[in-house]
Formats: structure tokens, C-alpha cells, sequence
């Protein structure tokens, strides 16, 4: 238990969900404010920074924990995960504040950094979701360790195929035909 179980267990759910939901919501700001252009130019960039946020410290902690120490597979992946995010409030916090005469998250490497930072804690939720659900693991039972793995992995992948697809020829002529003449008034 956290905290050295001072606060009752639903006490300590309650923080952890309140958590999640700011998170969610910082990485909601964080892709409001990237510029798409510059994110279109630069994706693979992103994915090569944010893919080595996460693999580098992972694998680190394998290289260290699992074959130096011993730890197991799993204790090791829990720490290299929780390694692996990044502070995306921290990544605005520097940005913003980095230069009072231009701003850097307009920039293509404060767009990199922004868009690198945001797929980073995206992968790190869905790792959250991974190891949560390898706690399953310890309670026994019959559990598919692929399919546990994978679920979120393919969820995670399948959104960010499909909405993109469902905003533009979904949910943009819906709006177009029945919500925008009443705010072109």
C-alpha cells in the first residue's frame, strides 16, 4: 500500500482515478496545442524520440535488474515502465518558458518535443493498463499472457486509426449539415 497505508483503500483509489483523469487531460492540452503541420513533418522524428523514451529505459532496466540482480521479468518491466514516462506537464512547463520573445511550442523542435512527450505517456497509460492487468498473473487461473499484453496495445492502435477516420467522414459532414449553419449566423 502507498503512502504507508495512511489513507483508507478507497481513499487512495479515489486519488489514483483523479490522477488519471488529469493526466488524460494534460495530454488532451498537449494535443490541442501542437500544430498538425508541424507534427505531419516531423512524425517520424517524434515516434523515433518517444520510442526511445520508452525502449531505453526498459531495456536498461532489464540489462540491470533482470540479468545483474535477478529480479524477475516482471518486477522488471513494472520498473522500466515506470521509468519510461515523461512529465508532460514538465515538457510545457520548459517549453513555455524557455523564451519570452517567440514561442517554442510553435517551433518544429518544441512541436517534436510536445508530440514526443504526448505519445510517450500515451504508451505509459497503456503500459498502466499492461500492468494492471499482469496483477491478474498472481491470482492464478487460465490467462492468455499474449492476449493480456496485447489488448491494450491493439485498442491503443485501433483509436488512433480510427478516429482520425470517423472525425473526417463521420463525425465533419454531421456537423457540416446539421450544426454549423446555426453557428455561421
Amino acid at each position: 500500500m502507498p503512502l504507508a497505508d495512511i489513507l483508507l483503500e478507497v481513499w487512495q483509489e479515489t486519488f489514483l482515478a483523479i490522477g488519471y483523469i488529469g493526466l488524460i487531460l494534460i495530454i488532451f492540452e498537449g494535443g490541442l496545442t501542437t500544430r498538425m503541420d508541424l507534427l505531419k513533418q516531423n512524425f517520424f522524428l517524434s515516434m523515433l524520440a518517444a520510442t526511445t523514451g520508452v525502449v531505453f529505459p526498459i531495456g536498461l532496466s532489464y540489462l540491470l535488474l533482470y540479468l545483474g540482480f535477478g529480479y524477475g521479468a516482471v518486477e522488471t518491466f513494472i520498473i522500466g515502465a515506470a521509468l519510461s514516462t515523461t512529465s508532460l506537464g514538465t515538457t510545457f512547463a520548459v517549453i513555455g518558458g524557455a523564451s519570452k520573445d517567440i514561442d517554442l511550442s510553435q517551433t518544429r523542435i518544441g512541436a517534436v518535443l510536445v508530440s514526443a512527450a504526448v505519445i510517450d505517456d500515451v504508451s505509459g497509460l497503456v503500459m498502466s493498463s499492461v500492468i494492471h492487468d499482469l496483477g491478474s498473473l498472481s491470482a492464478g487461473g487460465d490467462v492468455n499472457l499474449g492476449w493480456l499484453i496485447g489488448r491494450p496495445i491493439l485498442a491503443s492502435i485501433l483509436m488512433a486509426g480510427l478516429t482520425p477516420l470517423l472525425c473526417k467522414y463521420v463525425f465533419a459532414p454531421v456537423f457540416r449539415r446539421f450544426i454549423e449553419h446555426h453557428f455561421a449566423r
